[in-house]
This record gives structure tokens, C-alpha cells and sequence, in this order.
């Protein structure tokens, strides 16, 4: 069986946008930094950033609303999710987005490693270790 799932380790890049519905519901949306890396037809290493958009509903949008700031290092899980819709010109326009079914705060002194939202399973490896700040794009 395969499974919809990401892992996603980075830092986030902005504070999240917080949008409330009418019925006491929110969501918590922001971009992650990843780094990433592969190598070129003549063998150097390329390094690159990939940003995806992660969204984040019911109690892990509430951790995220308190918690997530811009900088902060975290670790998401994730499914993979197109949205689709049309623009005022009647345009097919998607969206990729990264919806959290878990998340993690990690580094410095008031993130824990224990997670935010209940763990999917037992087992799992640990994050890769932290990297150089210098390493970061922002």
C-alpha cells in the first residue's frame, strides 16, 4: 500500500496566517525553508531551497498560531494535497499544499522534542541533526 505521507524538517519562514471561520474553527498556513541538493551533469553539488506550504487545521493550528514563529526549526508530517479552482477569467489556477497531520518544535530552550500533536505510529527514525545557520536562506 502506499501511503500520502511527507516529512518535511526546515525552519519556518514567516509567522503563520491565522484564518478563523464562523464556527470557532481555524487554520494555520506559513512556508517551511528545506534544503535540498543534487548534483549537475558534471558532478558538483547543487544546493537549493524548496518552500512548500504547509497548512495546519483543529489543534495543530492552535499549536501553531502559540508557537510556530518565523526562524523557528521545526518538523512536519504531512499529506500532499492539489487544490483547484477557477480566477475571476474563469482560469483553472492549483495549489500545492502540505496539510500537517503532525508537528514538531524543535531547537532552543522553550521547544520540546515531544510532539505537538499525537504521534502517528512508534518507531520512527529521529530528525536529521541540525545544520549550520549559515546554511540557511533567510
Amino acid at each position: 500500500m502506499i501511503n500520502n505521507n511527507c516529512r518535511f524538517y526546515g525552519r519556518a519562514t514567516e509567522d503563520p496566517k491565522i484564518v478563523n471561520f464562523d464556527d470557532g474553527k481555524s487554520m494555520a498556513i506559513f512556508s517551511m525553508a528545506i534544503d535540498d541538493s543534487y548534483k549537475d551533469k558534471e558532478g558538483n553539488r547543487v544546493d537549493r531551497a524548496q518552500f512548500p506550504k504547509i497548512v495546519c487545521r483543529g489543534g495543530i493550528a492552535k499549536v501553531a498560531e502559540n508557537f510556530v514563529t518565523k526562524g523557528k526549526e521545526l518538523l512536519v508530517e504531512a499529506k500532499f494535497t492539489t487544490r483547484k479552482w477557477n480566477n475571476e477569467n474563469g482560469e483553472a489556477r492549483y495549489a500545492v499544499e502540505f496539510i500537517a497531520e503532525g508537528l514538531r518544535l524543535l531547537g532552543g530552550r522553550d521547544a520540546s522534542s515531544a510532539p505537538a500533536a499525537p504521534p502517528q505510529g512508534e518507531g520512527r527514525p529521529a530528525p536529521p541533526p541540525p545544520q549550520d545557520d549559515d546554511d540557511l536562506p533567510f
